[in-house]
C-alpha cells in the first residue's frame, strides 16, 4: 500500500499537480536606453536602435510604440519605427522650422500585457548657417522657388564680402 501512495505522490510531483510549479511567473519585457538627441532644425535623428526582449514572448510578437510629449515639435507621424527580430529602430523627423524639446517615450509590451518603457530627450536647435552661405543659397535659388523660411536659422556674420563676386552680373 505504501508503494502505491509513493507512486501517486511521485506522479503528482512529475505532472505538476501537487500545488507548486517550477515555472516562474512571467516577467515584464526589457528595453535598452537611447541617449538624449540634439538636432539642428530641418534635420532628422537618423536611425536610432533599441533592443527588446522578453522571457516568454517571442521578439516578433512584442509590441513596440514611440510617442512624443510635444505634438507640435514631433507629431505622431514624425516617428517612423521598424522591427527586425529583437531590434527596434526609429527615426524622428521634427516639424520643419520648429525649435524646442520633446520627451520621446518608447514602450514594449509582451503577450500578457506586461510592459517596459524608456525615454529620451530630443532637442531641436536653430540651424547654424553663415551669412555668406545663406546669401549664396538665396542667389542660387530658381526665381520660381518657394520663399525661403528663415525662422529656424541662426545666421552668423559676413565672413568675406569678396566671396560673392562670382554672383554679380
Amino acid at each position: 500500500m505504501y508503494r502505491y501512495i509513493f507512486l501517486f505522490i511521485l506522479a503528482l510531483a512529475v505532472s505538476g499537480c501537487g500545488g507548486s510549479s517550477s515555472r516562474a511567473a512571467n516577467q515584464p519585457p526589457a528595453i535598452t536606453d537611447v541617449a538624449d538627441q540634439v538636432l539642428e532644425a530641418n534635420t532628422s535623428s537618423g536611425v536610432l536602435s533599441v533592443t527588446v526582449s522578453d522571457d516568454i514572448t517571442a521578439p516578433a510578437a512584442l509590441l513596440f510604440a514611440a510617442v512624443s510629449d510635444n505634438d507640435t515639435l514631433v507629431p505622431a507621424a514624425a516617428i517612423n519605427t521598424a522591427a527586425d527580430g529583437n531590434i527596434r529602430t526609429l527615426t524622428v523627423t521634427p516639424t520643419p522650422s520648429t525649435l524646442g524639446s520633446a520627451t520621446i517615450t518608447l514602450t514594449v509590451r509582451d503577450a500578457d500585457g506586461l510592459s517596459a518603457a524608456t525615454s529620451f530627450l530630443l532637442t531641436v536647435n536653430p540651424q547654424n548657417v553663415s551669412f555668406n552661405q545663406l546669401l549664396r543659397d538665396v542667389f542660387a535659388d530658381d526665381a520660381n522657388a518657394a520663399p525661403r523660411d528663415l525662422n529656424a536659422l541662426q545666421i552668423n556674420g559676413i565672413e568675406n564680402a569678396d566671396d560673392f563676386t562670382d554672383l554679380l552680373p
